[in-house]
């Protein structure tokens, strides 16, 4: 018999008596408990339920006599509160109690019925001034009624009581015989262990001790040393495997270095940077690959610190020491995604990468590789392309909206318009009037939501950017800017092609958004300019951009921020009800977009925010200027952008 079949039969005896004994009594115990568990759990939430409906019964009893009193009026949340009490009382009733065959739920449904339909009686005695009834009504469900309810209710509170007390002894009995079964299980367990050592000692540990002496001896270099095998089982085999392994060691060994320089070459191919250092932080080795994530001086990075290479590091988001220390002590593989790194010690280039950092070794001696890959460009495409489908779907979202909120509005404008006509009392008409207003400024804005939703791109006039942006900064109320430093740059020869709302908006937003990202006061700095595209430096053909910059010294925003910055009610802020509610910067995309422009965002946690708008420039000459802001609108557009 060969050892492993031995070994087998050892620890088939070991399977079947841990499957007999624990998978035929704990898993039974198991599913006495679970039953238990769950039947005190169905209880404690049933018998929580009663006692809310009894207090929610007093209360609605309360609440219909200050109603027959008339210190309360019979409006609509008092009947939604009426009938949705009732409702989950029935509800309660019909469902939660029925599991309890003890309790008499088709006299609690019957009895809920009939109070119902006295507290409904009493409600339509109180509309049609029938005060007295609905008392007399009101006084005999207080003495007859609801004191019967509120009965059963108690009366099935403690039957839920009493099951719950029961099924919590259940579980207290399945506790002790667990314990007992246990063990059981246990001394039966050390015999066979006590056993199974033994005969793993003679088959197994003698044997590999043997081959672990013959190992160390070829270990040290002495290629002479055999293993002396005493039977042909696996161990047997092994030592045989030993000794010829012996024998090959030399040409391994050759090999070996011939798989190292190989390595080393597929090393200094790779296309992404990858960094190997000490436990210090030193560098070892390091290849820039086919980014510039390294700078220019990555060559003669060789026995430096990291840090000290790459000083801008230091202000990122990863903690650079304690990454290479806890890689190094654990061995354990580390993924960051989405890091954004500085390309240039000025700050002026970043860079969003994938980190990888995983221990290797070498010469008996544990490093750190680091390996980064420059996702920017991918990210950036995937950042587009979840801005675009938000968009589609909001866009067919808005269109919707608009439509059936014009339709109610038309009914509500029609309404109100003979009602103001004819209407002699003068608060009645006051009343009637704003309302009025207040469906024409709805209106208004239903018309932004279908012109958003459409994609109109308004009507493109030639402006002059510097000037409009000069009047939209003049129109703003002087307390928005009031600790605010803004500086401005701005080219009077920069004409770009817009509808004239649309790149009121933009400029709106982006000032709106840089103020409210500066609480406390701070510097705002407006640049409009005119550059050379990026398609003119890659491929010589003349392109020139005008540029719209907006930038603060703010809060800033995180990575996770800016990958969903411009999709439709997103915000970096929250509201008081913690959910979002932006839509300005969706605007401003989409005004943008309908400009043939683009717009890119470079923010860091704490570090301010900058939004770069880039239009196709316009030679020719301005036509007269068609943006006009009162004090009022600007504030109205002010208050817009503080929601994105």
């Amino acid at each position: 018999m060969n050892l492993q079949t031995r070994l087998t039969i050892l620890l088939a005896a070991f399977a079947v008596f841990a499957l007999a004994a624990t998978f035929g009594t704990v898993y039974g115990i198991r599913l006495h408990v679970e039953g238990a568990a769950s039947s005190f759990e169905r209880s404690q939430g049933d018998a929580v339920s009663l006692k809310d409906l009894r207090l929610q019964a007093r209360e609605q009893y309360l609440l219909l006599r200050e109603v027959v009193d008339g210190s309360r009026n019979l409006d609509e949340p008092y009947l939604a509160e009426r009938d949705g009490f009732f409702a989950r009382l029935q509800q309660t009733s019909q469902f939660g109690l029925a599991r309890h065959q003890s309790i008499d739920t088709r006299g609690l449904l019957e009895l809920t019925g009939t109070v119902e339909a006295n507290f409904k009686r009493c409600a339509t005695l109180v509309d049609d001034r029938q005060i007295e009834k609905a008392r007399d009504l009101l006084e005999r469900t207080r003495r007859q009624l609801l004191p019967a309810l509120d009965r059963r209710l108690a009366d099935a509170q403690g039957v839920l009581d009493e099951e719950r007390r029961h099924s919590l002894d259940e579980v207290l009995t399945a506790d002790t015989q667990i314990l007992l079964v246990s063990v059981a299980i246990g001394v039966f367990g050390l015999g066979l262990v006590t056993a199974g050592t033994a005969m793993v000692r003679r088959w197994v540990i003698l044997p590999v001790r043997e081959l672990e002496l013959a190992a160390r001896e070829i270990g040290q270099g002495n290629l002479a040393a055999r293993v002396i095998v005493k039977s042909e089982d696996e161990l047997g085999q092994l030592g045989h495997t030993m000794n010829s392994m012996a024998s090959s060691l030399a040409k391994t060994q050759a090999e070996l270095r011939v798989s190292e320089a190989k390595y080393r070459s597929l090393f200094e191919n790779l296309r992404d940077a990858a960094v190997v250092c000490d436990r210090s932080g030193m560098i070892i080795d390091c290849h820039p690959g086919d980014t510039n994530l390294l700078g220019p001086g990555a060559d003669g990075a060789i026995g430096q610190p990291l840090l000290k290479h790459r000083p801008e590091w230091r202000a990122g988001a990863v903690d650079w020491l304690n990454l290479i220390h806890e890689v190094h002590s654990t061995g354990i593989q580390k993924r960051i995604p989405d890091i954004e790194l500085l390309r240039q010690t000025d700050g002026d280039s970043s860079a969003i990468v994938d980190l990888v950092a995983y221990p290797v070794e070498f010469g008996n001696q544990r490093y750190v590789a680091i390996v980064l890959r420059d996702v920017t460009e991918r990210r950036t495409l995937d950042q587009q392309i979840r801005r675009n489908e938000a968009m589609e779907a909001t866009v067919t979202f808005a269109r919707g909206v608009a439509h059936d909120f014009n339709n109610l509005l038309t009914i509500a404008i029609g309404t109100l318009t003979p009602l103001i006509e004819q209407t002699t009392d003068k608060p009645t008409h006051d009343r009637a009037q704003r309302v009025f207003q207040a469906c024409k400024q709805a209106a208004a804005l239903s018309r932004k939501l279908l012109e958003f939703a459409s994609g109109d791109k308004g009507r493109p006039e030639v402006i002059c950017l510097k000037e409009t942006v000069e009047l939209i900064l003049e129109s703003l109320d002087e307390t928005f800017l009031a600790e605010v430093e803004v500086r401005t740059d701005f080219d009077p020869a920069v004409f770009v092609r817009v509808d004239p709302d649309q790149l009121t908006q933009v400029v709106l937003n982006l000032v709106c958004n840089a103020r409210e990202s500066m609480p406390d006061g701070g510097e705002m700095r407006i640049l409009v300019a005119a550059e050379e595209s990026s398609t003119t430096r890659r491929s010589g053909h003349a392109s020139r951009l005008a540029i719209l910059s907006v930038a603060d010294t703010g809060r800033g925003m995180a990575v996770k921020e800016l990958q969903h910055i411009f999709e439709p009610f997103y915000s970096a802020k929250q509201s008081s009800s913690g959910r979002s509610r932006g839509m300005g910067l969706a605007v401003v995309h989409s005004a943008v977009s309908n400009a043939s422009g683009t717009i890119r965002v470079r923010s860091r946690q704490g570090g301010g925010s900058t939004f770069r708008v880039e239009l196709p420039l316009c030679d020719a000459s301005p036509e007269p200027p068609a943006i006009v802001l009162d004090r009022a609108s600007s504030e109205a557009a002010a208050n817009s952008g503080r929601s994105s």
